[in-house]
């Protein structure tokens, strides 16, 4: 910042002075971003790689020397080096852990492990908050609509199921699901998503209790 400050006029402090700067002095300003946004890169990169260095010592499965296990590092270092969020930068570190523990087949591994990154990167706060609620409520529990809307504190709560259970296959939802009485019948009123998804119970799936397991938990 200094040697850039010794070459610019002044610093801007206001939007108008930033933009009269960005055109006169680009080429400063560039290169410093360029070495702002390098640095910034490898500092998330060195927390992640000293975090799975902490963890070498427990890898009990074929995945992590296999191609397959190389290759969803390198999608995750690519995603961990652009990720703004601390947290979602830890969900793709316990995610890596993970998946070099497992000792499932390699490709099986690896096609979850690559579902539960695309899921990492879409998910907000709001999903996690569900997800995390129906895990606590069990495989066998049926969660309501209205509930879980209260948990996610969102009003478009519909959007994020469609990602949870239609997307990503975390969690289930339909009429009377898990019920001991016989569900009502569907009926073709109300059938946008959102009134769908209002009517519907929802539980976790196996594989959204190893996303918990794998990702939020570490």
């Amino acid at each position: 910042m200094d040697e850039l400050q010794t070459r610019l006029p002044t610093l801007p402090t206001t939007v108008e002075d930033f933009f009269s700067l960005l055109f006169e002095h680009a080429p400063e300003i560039a290169k410093h971003y360029a070495l702002f946004k390098q640095a910034r890169d490898l500092k998330r990169l060195e927390t992640l790689f000293q975090y799975l260095r902490g963890h070498t010592d427990k890898f009990v499965g074929d995945f992590a020397k296999s191609e397959a296990g190389f290759h969803l590092l390198e999608e995750v270092v690519d995603r961990v080096s652009r990720e703004h969020t601390e947290q979602k930068r830890q969900h793709f570190a316990n995610l890596i852990v993970s998946s070099w523990l497992d000792n499932r087949p390699v490709q099986l591994i690896f096609d979850e492990a690559s579902l539960f990154a695309r899921a990492i990167d879409r998910f907000t706060n709001s999903h996690i908050a569900i997800i995390q609620h129906l895990y606590d409520a069990e495989e066998k529990t049926s969660v309501k609509y209205d509930e879980l809307g209260k948990v996610a504190g969102d009003r478009d709560c519909h959007i994020l199921l469609h990602d949870i259970c239609g997307e990503f296959g975390l969690a289930n939802r339909s009429w009377g699901l898990h019920q001991t009485t016989s569900p009502a019948l569907m009926v073709s009123t109300n059938l946008s998503p959102e009134g769908i998804a209002r009517n519907c119970l929802h539980a976790i799936t196996p594989r959204g209790r190893r996303f918990v397991s794998k990702v939020l938990s570490g």
